[in-house]
């Protein structure tokens, strides 16, 4: 009796064992799941993780795509970006494997539904591309890029928005690569207008000046080219006969230089009864900028007179008496302007106050201008010679010639900047800078008297003397000319009369910053007259800036698989 009972007991002791592996066993298998459910609709880049575990350790996880090995991950947590852009729009199989310690594995598979809305074509999402560039979301630009490359990598419009997206991260020969090859039409002035800017950013890290003035000289004969189909687009409009299609007629010639054009075209506009104030004050800018200053005095008085000046009447004015040096005189003009946040009239205080030697208030209204109209040429162009660290400076001319290749008196700023940097080795650098600025603008008179100075310090006598004979001829009432031309007598070693003489005209010019009773040394002269003679710069662009409209970013509902 007793051995029947051992032996019960044994064999109960021994199921009871069987059964204690058999459920350890079971317990010890792998597990494994996925984030993204099944039948999930997908698009853009979706990340796929699962969740993996084996009481003993899992060696890996692998990814699959319709059976296609994509992705191996052998830690925690496991992930697979997945590109949906690489696989074609409809359905598709995803599957997980889990791989243990002891080589057993386990698989999960879902369908799963790729939805790109690619048939919307390249163009549209290349249009969302530069809308979030432009509202300042470069993650959600990256993905319209994607899909418009996806689409059509030989789109041009779609080139020109990833061109525009390197751009935004900084990588300019990229974006210049990206842009450079493609076939513009003649008549796509805008994408010929980016290349051109492209050119010139690339040109940032250009090894010498004369390889940037390369980059330089390609962007300014795009630019050219562009400047003259956006005139025969404006000549062509429907409306280019109404006032406001004048006033754009007006403003292409302004901006290609062509002022005596622009002139003939804001007169039929501004000579009509009750002649729209905008016109006006455009007719004025033109003709000083092509040298018929009686006549834009004239007007300036007559609307003076009839009332009818406004508050871009009054920085005009500013502009002109700071042409003649009368800096009081234009604070006094643009004062009430600036403290409204007029543009026009917080450049000229600017100017004011960087030629009267406020360096401070005249960077802090420089950057108040960038702010209300950050991507105008003339603006940067005064944060740039306003700016006090050379970085700002340099940063600043950059945008601005890439902005407008054809700023002949940016690149004579530059050369100044370069001539002031120090050094005998920056003397010929800043010659090429001059050189450039007067191939662009031949009696440009700022590249002209930073030449003469330049020639001085490089003992190029004869060469400085000729460029004085132009500076005086074209202006003998400029004070900073004098005192150049005194500093030319005084180390050719011609008449020390001369020499006296020269510095008292200009002392009677303007007593207030040139009553030196000697030549200053070359370099001081240099620095004063880099501030002294930086006129002002003013367009049609920066009288009435272009409103700012919102920019809307709508992209495709995307859904990232998790059915959420």
């Amino acid at each position: 009796m007793r051995f029947w009972l051992h032996l019960g007991i044994q064999a109960l002791c021994l199921t009871a064992l069987v059964t204690a592996g058999a459920t350890a066993r079971a317990a010890d298998t792998i597990s494994l799941s996925l984030n993204i459910k099944d039948g999930a609709t997908i698009s853009d880049i979706v990340r796929v993780k699962a969740e993996a575990y084996y009481s003993q350790g899992i060696n890996k996880v692998d990814f699959l795509v319709d059976n296609q090995l994509r992705h191996t991950d052998s830690s925690v947590p496991y992930t697979f970006d997945w590109n949906t852009l690489d696989d074609s729009e409809g359905p598709h199989t995803l599957t997980a494997v889990a791989t243990d310690v002891n080589g057993n594995t386990k698989s999960v598979t879902i369908h799963v539904v790729i939805n790109n809305e690619l048939g919307k074509g390249a163009a549209y999402y290349a249009d969302l591309t530069v809308a979030g560039i432009k509202a300042n979301n470069l993650p959600a630009a990256e993905n319209m890029a994607r899909r418009a490359l996806k689409i059509d990598p030989t789109n041009l419009k779609v080139k020109s928005a990833l061109a525009s997206l390197d751009e935004a991260n900084h990588e300019y020969g990229k974006a210049l690569d990206e842009l450079k090859g493609a076939a513009i039409p003649s008549d796509d002035y805008k994408t010929k207008r980016q290349l051109a800017s492209l050119y010139i950013m690339a040109g940032r890290t250009a090894s010498s000046t004369s390889d940037f003035l390369s980059n330089a000289q390609t962007a300014l004969d795009l630019e050219k080219q562009a400047l003259q189909t956006e005139v025969n687009s404006a000549l062509h409009s429907p409306n280019a006969q109404s006032a406001e299609g004048q006033m754009a007629v007006g403003d292409a010639y302004f901006y290609s230089q062509q002022y005596d054009k622009a002139v003939q075209i804001y007169e039929q506009c501004a000579d009509r009864s009750q002649a729209p104030l905008p016109c006006v004050n455009r007719l004025v800018l033109a003709n000083y900028r092509d040298g018929h200053l009686r006549a834009a005095t004239y007007r300036l008085d007559q609307l003076r007179r009839d009332k009818r000046e406004d508050t871009v009447t009054k920085a005009i004015r500013g502009m002109v008496l700071i042409y003649q040096h009368d800096f009081k005189g234009a604070l006094q003009e643009v004062a009430a302007g600036a403290a409204d946040n007029n543009l026009a009239s917080i450049m000229i205080s600017a100017y004011a106050h960087s030629a009267t030697g406020k360096a401070d208030l005249a960077e802090k209204e420089a950057k108040q201008a960038a702010a209300l109209a950050p991507n105008l040429p003339e603006v940067q162009y005064l944060l740039s010679l306003t700016a006090q660290g050379s970085l700002d400076s340099r940063d600043a001319f950059f945008k601005a010639v890439a902005a407008d290749p054809s700023f002949a008196s940016a690149y004579a700023m530059r050369g100044f900047q370069t001539l002031l940097a120090g050094g005998h080795e920056s003397l010929q650098p800043a010659m090429q800078f001059f050189n450039f600025a007067l191939k662009i603008e031949p009696i440009n008179q700022y590249a002209l008297i930073g030449k003469a100075i330049d020639d001085l310090m490089l003992k190029q006598y004869d060469d400085a003397g000729s460029t004085l004979d132009q500076l005086l001829k074209l202006n003998p009432n400029a004070p900073d000319s004098w005192v150049v031309d005194a500093a030319y007598d005084l180390y050719s070693n011609q008449s020390s009369l001369y020499t006296q003489k020269a510095m008292e005209k200009a002392f009677k010019l303007d007593p207030n910053y040139w009553g030196d009773t000697f030549v200053p040394h070359l370099f001081d002269l240099a620095k004063r007259v880099y501030v002294y003679r930086a006129l002002p710069i003013l367009t049609p662009n920066s009288l009435y800036p272009p409103a700012a409209a919102p920019v809307p970013l709508s992209a495709p509902n995307q859904q990232n698989g998790s059915g959420n």
